[in-house]
């Protein structure tokens, strides 16, 4: 329960009407619970939700799709090769409120030879 309260009359129409929470208040809750995580690093694909809780529709767009996609496809760079940066941008709309939010994302690049070699050796237990 979010929100409880308890009065000492009936509520007219209209006032319960002006209880409910605005689309523009909706979108705000879930562009502040949208969260991609820790992408200060990604290896991984990222899992991008297209549906907030408080019901708004989420459209992603990005800056540099040989990064990281729309759809959360990334493409690291080759061993050696510095990371990448791109910029997601969400898109939260609600019938006809909108609003943007947008998240810094870094892809570390593929492991080298002796980074591979070290995570091998460290698998073996005698």
């Amino acid at each position: 329960v979010r929100d409880f309260r308890v009065y000492n009359a009936a509520l007219s129409a209209s006032d319960v009407a002006a209880l409910a929470p605005t689309d523009a208040m909706r979108l705000q809750r879930d562009a502040a619970a949208l969260s991609l995580g820790d992408v200060s690093a990604v290896t991984a694909d990222l899992t991008l939700p297209t549906a907030g809780v408080n019901g708004a529709t989420i459209a992603w767009s990005t800056s540099d799709a040989a990064v990281v996609s729309a759809a959360g496809k990334i493409t690291r760079p080759a061993a050696g090769q510095p990371a990448k940066t791109a910029t997601l941008t969400a898109k939260l709309t609600r019938n006809s409120a909108t609003e943007t939010k947008t998240f810094a994302v870094t892809v570390a690049p593929m492991p080298g030879g002796a980074e591979l070699a070290k995570a091998d050796l460290d698998k073996i237990s005698i």
